[in-house]
């Protein structure tokens, strides 16, 4: 009885030593796993009739199969459903039609598209330039006719006021009686057409001079009617070289006998009033109301440190108003004597707390 289980030991030992192991795995046993996994599949592929081997794959062959796969059948298929729509004998009217339309206009038309892509592709041609700058000019226009009927409300509210400010200081007998002296001052030869009249600054803007009173003549009578309330630049003509100079000027001929001289043949017609025009900043329109007068004379009233009007008179005689320079010390000490200039100097501190428009300004 005690031999038995010495039998059983030996017999056991001997199959423990006829396994190879690794690591606590015996590896003849994963191997032998292995050949008869792979003996089922050969069985079973044969079985199957699948092809032993494979072909190899980039992405270039893989980037053709797709093409040949799916572009190629969806491509012929957009291109029937083009063909059954548009046939060639209409698309040959549509390029010819595009070609009469014009380059430019085909141009336009891509530069004023709109449109996005897929895969996040956008496109904005944005207006055409034309019609951008046609919206601009109307948006300015729109807002200078605004802006012009508030002026024209300005003025006639300003005619109001200038109206009293006439009547409070007694303007037009004070402009009629300087107008009278100054004649006296001419002397007999002062002209019948002879007349005056006085600019004062603009209530509206700040680069314009507004005609403050109508024309007087030499009886200091008044002559004209409506003209007051006009406004001039003040590098209009001869009033707004003196106002911004402060030169008095008296001259007997709308040309001067050396301009005359310099423009020789050319002194007549036409090349006179263009010539007149860029002497004294007129259009040639201005050229033609002011060119029958020959004689003129502007100067400038100045008081408290203030420039506070221009007195001008003219007539259409040549040389009416002799010598010039002893008529302007003469002028000059009428008007000191003249209660003109205190009263402007009144109206002009009266006027001082209003801010007036200023449309060009150097930058």
């Amino acid at each position: 009885m005690n031999e038995k289980p010495d039998r059983d030991d030996r017999s056991s030992k001997k199959l423990t030593s006829s396994c190879l192991y690794v690591g606590g795995t015996c590896f003849l046993c994963v191997a032998l796993s292995i050949l008869t996994i792979i003996l089922f599949l050969s069985i079973l592929f044969a079985a199957l009739d699948v092809r032993l081997g494979f072909q190899s794959t980039s992405f270039r062959t893989l980037l053709i199969s797709v093409f040949y796969a799916v572009c190629v059948p969806s491509i012929s298929f957009l291109a029937e459903i083009i063909k059954s729509l548009f046939p060639w004998p209409i698309l040959l009217i549509l390029v010819l039609a595009l070609i009469a339309w014009g380059p430019n206009r085909i141009r336009d038309l891509l530069s004023s598209a709109k449109f996005e892509l897929p895969g996040g592709f956008k496109f904005d041609g944005g207006s055409a330039p034309p019609d951008i700058f046609r919206k601009e000019m109307g948006d300015a226009q729109r807002a200078v006719e605004r802006a012009n009927k508030e002026i024209e409300q300005a003025y006639d509210g300003a005619k109001i006021y200038v109206s009293q400010l006439r009547d409070r200081y007694d303007i037009n007998k004070l402009v009629g009686d300087l107008a009278l002296k100054v004649a006296d001052a001419i002397g007999d030869n002062c002209p019948s057409d002879y007349r005056l009249t006085l600019y004062v600054p603009d209530l509206v803007f700040s680069d314009r001079l507004y005609q403050l009173s109508e024309y007087y003549d030499k009886k200091g009578n008044r002559v004209s009617e409506g003209r007051s309330g006009r406004a001039f630049s003040i590098r209009y003509g001869v009033i707004g070289r003196v106002w911004r100079s402060g030169v008095d000027e008296i001259e007997g001929e709308l040309i001067s006998a050396d301009d005359r001289a310099q423009l020789g043949s050319a002194a007549s017609g036409e090349n006179l009033d263009k010539f007149i025009a860029r002497r004294w900043g007129l259009t040639l329109d201005e050229v033609f109301k002011i060119r029958p007068y020959q004689s003129y004379g502007a100067i400038r009233l100045d008081g408290g440190g203030k420039s506070l009007g221009v007195i001008f008179f003219d007539s259409k005689l040549m040389n009416a108003f002799g010598n010039e320079t002893l008529l302007r010390e003469k002028i000059r000490s009428l008007i000191r004597e003249s209660k003109l200039t205190l009263s402007l100097l009144e109206i002009n501190l009266e006027l001082a707390p209003w801010s007036r428009i200023q449309i060009f300004r150097n930058l």
